[in-house]
């Protein structure tokens, strides 16, 4: 099957598909929503009000600086405020052999040469 558009095999399994922009405002209900498919996770709830969220992200690139943001849009109109007590960041590797610590140790002589 080749064109433009979308394709059923039956009549009534064919659907339209109709993305929506889904925020913390939004009520699933009044929009028919029956479920989400996304990669959150649920932040853990631990004494009192305070929340631990874990998250990775893979790193791209031979970069020699990295910069972390933290983001919480509409957060001053809903007159709110986040408390961070604490951010740790673990950055973890497989272990070099001698051609890969070699590699590493040039392209840290070359990040240092571009810095001067």
């Amino acid at each position: 099957i080749v064109g433009d558009g979308w394709f059923t095999f039956e009549r009534n399994a064919f659907f339209e598909p109709r993305p929506s922009r889904i925020t913390d405002a939004t009520n699933l209900d009044l929009e028919h929503i029956d479920g989400v498919k996304t990669s959150y996770q649920r932040p853990e709830k631990l004494d009192g009000e305070w929340l631990r969220a874990r998250f990775s992200y893979p790193l791209q690139g031979n970069e020699d600086t990295l910069r972390f943001v933290l983001s919480a849009p509409g957060l001053a109109a809903r007159m709110g405020a986040i408390d961070v007590r604490r951010v740790i960041i673990k950055y973890t590797r497989p272990a070099l052999d001698w051609n890969g610590w070699w590699t590493l140790v040039k392209q840290e002589i070359r990040n240092a040469w571009q810095r001067l």
